[in-house]
């Protein structure tokens, strides 16, 4: 039965989301330098697809 009761948690959506992180915290964010002239530095996000 545990085998059972194992395979339905790792299968079901709701388990899934619902499970706490076994991980410690990432840390804090930290701030990216102002750049000193245009095009210095460049960022993108990518998105997709929708």
């Amino acid at each position: 039965m545990a085998d059972d009761v194992k395979a339905f948690c790792e299968s079901c959506s709701t388990c899934q989301t619902g499970k706490s992180t076994n991980h410690p915290p990432y840390g804090l964010l930290k701030t990216l330098p102002v750049p000193n002239r245009p095009w210095e530095s460049i960022g993108i996000d990518f998105i997709g697809p929708l």
